[in-house]
């Protein structure tokens, strides 16, 4: 009985005692040095040319599709940075204005859901650009007059409109996109 006492007084003094324990830790710090260099030549690098062809569109309704047919244009841009400079260079799209509306045969004029802008990529890829999202990055890798440059498709979907509301209704409709690009640097 004796032996059972101290195995139990053993258990209970373990349980005060309290348990802490620390792990060594040492900072090793890594010091580098990160230099930023923009040439004055860099900074007055910037896009000097941008079209888009065609820039006005008409397009037809198409009642079995219930919306307008799609349209294609091409959209060329053109730095003034040389060609023979090794570093990529890049700029950002931006969509500052997407408007539609549509002219009723009583003379009153509605908003019409604005289009769905799409610009294309040397792989067949296409991005959606909205005023709340740019394009960012894009490479200027093309060559136009030994300056760097850049091509891409924008493709325009329309949104529908059914045909029961829109022949007898409609007049017309039209619309205006407005992009800007900006050399990334």
């Amino acid at each position: 009985m004796k032996k059972r006492q101290q195995i139990l007084f053993v258990g209970i003094f373990m349980s005060m005692i309290p348990l802490n324990a620390y792990s060594e830790t040492k900072d090793y710090p890594l010091t580098f040095l990160i230099k930023a260099h923009i040439s004055s030549d860099i900074l007055g690098y910037r896009i000097t040319d941008f079209k888009i062809t065609p820039d006005r569109i008409e397009t037809t309704y198409d009642p079995e599709k219930e919306m307008f047919d799609e349209s294609v244009s091409e959209m060329k841009i053109v730095s003034n940075i040389p060609t023979e400079r090794k570093e990529i260079f890049e700029y950002t799209l931006m969509l500052s204005r997407n408007e539609a509306s549509c002219l009723l045969l009583n003379g009153e004029t509605i908003d019409y859901d604005t289009p769905q802008i799409f610009i294309g990529n040397d792989k067949g890829i296409s991005t959606e650009i909205t005023k709340e999202s740019p394009i960012e990055n894009i490479k200027l890798l093309k060559s136009y007059s030994n300056y760097k440059s850049d091509n891409k498709n924008i493709n325009i979907k329309f949104k529908k409109i059914k045909k029961d509301s829109f022949f007898g209704h409609i007049h017309h409709c039209s619309g205006g996109i407005t992009l800007m690009a900006g050399l990334s640097l």
